[in-house]
């Protein structure tokens, strides 16, 4: 059998507590509501009382019911509840039976105020409100504006939209770099997801982006988690003049990146990477270059470098053949290499040396041809103040066809240009879009 008291109690935790009878508390925890609630509230009310909890926290309201009076365009309120910021001293008013989304105080001092005026609602009856709330730690945390490098805390943090908790603002476009401890990943979980929802994102959004990764987020609710690779992480969030919504908290964190040895990558002809060589000031006798790839695509550019003068280096597929071609100074030489069709679509392993002017190219571990460039010189001059490199395409296509496949083992003279690329590198830079990473074996 029940006792009197255990139903008191169960009608306490179910109504909630009248806010006209409350005094200010310090309890992390309570459920409020309007008096008589779920029955109408009498006319003529003005009840307010203060919560304060421990220093360095913040404290969540999440209504549970929201019916007061207010005019028939939702202009204004007649009958309200309030909550005031008491450090901060923002306001928030609420009022009519749309339920509130969570308010979340920038301090630990809030106070909570009811208003009725002194009419009657007549048959619409209001029922009031009930809210239940609780202290959570204040996060530390990081706006994404204004928009600027941030060294990322090696511990981990916390990254927010901007005057999260409360509502972003129109017209928003804050492009945030997090700066990620080099060798390391960067895993990012959602505390809070409440960002204005249009199919494809259309209106205010959040890009996440890195050299391997692209992912763009609207909505509402906790998304899946994901995981960056490189050193710089981008944060770019966008809004229009409509409107505007809670936002959102974001949980970072690095660990130990072991994908760096793997440099396997699959571009999809939308982006290459291009290699700032003026401070390397290569001038070599021999070139080691050896690379792995896969495609169906006939016709493309693997490999483009360019120095001083007239010298450069390119490796391309055509027809389905794979070409070298290589310019010393004075005049070309080029090998197209005689074999089946590389564009199967399965693994080919292509090693090219070159010693002076005499030139190796091996095609699946074979002898597949041999070249010798014209005229005396010897060196390949990448010493050029414009000196550049290009993977996998170049800009405008000016040197054939973008590449579309796969590419892994990538590596010219002991450098490793893709790896350099995912890692961050300031010399080297993807273009436009991420590289898909396929951790290929």
């Amino acid at each position: 059998m029940i006792s009197v008291s255990l139903l008191c109690l169960l009608f306490t935790i179910i109504e909630g507590a009248n806010i006209c009878n409350l005094r200010d508390t310090t309890n992390p925890t309570g459920d409020v509501s309007s008096p008589n609630y779920p029955r109408n509230y009498p006319i003529s009310q003005q009840c307010s009382f203060t919560i304060t909890v421990t220093i360095g926290k913040s404290i969540v309201i999440s209504f549970k019911a929201m019916d007061l009076e207010q005019d028939e365009d939702e202009n204004a309120c007649y009958d309200s509840v309030e909550i005031k910021d008491l450090v901060t001293n923002d306001k928030t008013e609420y009022c009519g039976n749309k339920l509130p989304e969570d308010f979340t105080s920038k301090s630990n001092e809030i106070q909570i105020s009811f208003t009725s005026d002194f009419s009657d609602a007549g048959e619409l009856k209001p029922t009031g409100f009930r809210f239940t709330y609780r202290a959570i730690a204040n996060i530390k945390r990081t706006s994404v504006c204004p928009g600027r490098e941030f060294i990322g805390n090696k511990d981990g943090g916390y990254i927010s939209s901007p005057n999260y908790p409360l509502n972003y603002g129109n017209n928003v476009n804050c492009m945030f770099t997090l700066i990620v401890p080099a060798g390391k990943k960067t895993t990012i979980e959602f505390v809070e997801m409440m960002v204005e929802y249009e199919p494809g994102c259309r209106n205010d959004r959040l890009n996440i982006s890195s050299a391997t990764e692209s992912r763009i987020i609207c909505g509402q609710g906790s998304p899946k988690g994901s995981v960056f690779h490189g050193v710089k992480v981008f944060f770019h969030f966008l809004t229009n003049r409509q409107t505007t919504k809670k936002g959102f908290l974001i949980k970072y964190h690095f660990t130990d990146d072991e994908t760096y040895s793997n440099d396997c990558v699959c571009p999809r002809g939308n982006s290459y990477i291009r290699v700032d060589l003026t401070q390397k000031k290569l001038l070599r006798h021999t070139d080691d270059i050896r690379f792995e790839f896969k495609t169906t695509q006939s016709s493309s550019l693997l490999l483009h470098a360019m120095g001083r003068h007239r010298d450069f280096l390119r490796v391309k597929l055509v027809q389905g053949q794979l070409k070298f071609s290589v310019d010393l100074g004075t005049g070309k030489g080029t090998i197209t290499v005689p074999s089946r069709a590389l564009n199967d679509g399965q693994w080919h392993f292509v090693e090219i040396t070159r010693n002076g002017r005499r030139v190796k190219v091996n095609v699946d571990r074979r002898v597949a041809g041999i070249v010798e460039t014209p005229g005396i010189f010897t060196k390949l001059d990448l010493r050029a103040p414009n000196a550049l490199m290009y993977v996998a395409g170049s800009p405008r296509r000016q040197h054939g066809s973008n590449f579309v496949g796969c590419l892994k083992n990538f590596v010219i003279d002991n450098r490793r240009p893709i790896v350099d690329a995912l890692r961050g590198d300031p010399a080297h830079t993807v273009y436009f879009n991420p590289f898909p990473r396929c951790f290929a074996t």
